[in-house]
């Protein structure tokens, strides 16, 4: 999962599991979910009350971490090559 530098500097980066309570989220539309794997997770692991944009396109998602709406999945080779990128956590969360 990766925020942007703009969402980092409004929120802070999250150090641990245990805070990302504190965070934003972004989730996918209902009965999109299923067929994407990080959607699935997000909605059984992350409270509602934390999604601020559910999307119904990964594109959707890689804009909205760009414009620092939330926290949310994206390409490695994609965030690599977009300079204002945060990993959250990196290898905690798998």
């Amino acid at each position: 999962m990766y925020a942007s530098d703009e969402y980092v500097a409004r929120y802070g980066l999250s150090n641990s599991v245990a805070e990302l309570p504190n965070h934003y989220f972004l989730g996918g539309a209902t009965g999109f979910n299923e067929t994407a794997p990080y959607f699935s997770g997000i909605d059984k692991s992350i409270d509602s009350k934390q999604l601020c944009v559910r999307v119904s396109e990964t594109a959707e998602t890689t804009s909205a971490i760009y414009h620092g709406l939330g926290i949310g999945g994206m390409q490695y080779a994609l965030a690599k090559c977009t300079t204002n990128m945060q990993p959250i956590l990196g290898n905690e969360l798998y």
